[in-house]
């Protein structure tokens, strides 16, 4: 999946009517799909991160916006 429909879901997410655990929620599992098709390390990779700085960047803005 392109990283441009991650970022349409997480905008579909946070402009929802959606209560603050239930985007939680569909924000956590927007990170693990992201996790899986990119490949994301799960320790911090400066390597990685640099050459994936759209994916990660939009991977901490989802991890951001999490209010739980």
């Amino acid at each position: 999946m392109a990283l441009e429909l991650y970022k349409q879901r997480y905008e579909d997410i946070i402009h929802s009517d959606l209560t603050d655990r239930q985007k939680d929620l569909k924000l956590i599992q927007l990170m693990m799909d992201m996790e899986s098709a990119f490949s994301i390390p799960m320790i911090k990779n400066e390597a990685w991160n640099e050459r994936n700085k759209d994916v990660i960047q939009l991977f901490q803005q989802v991890s951001n916006s999490r209010k739980l």
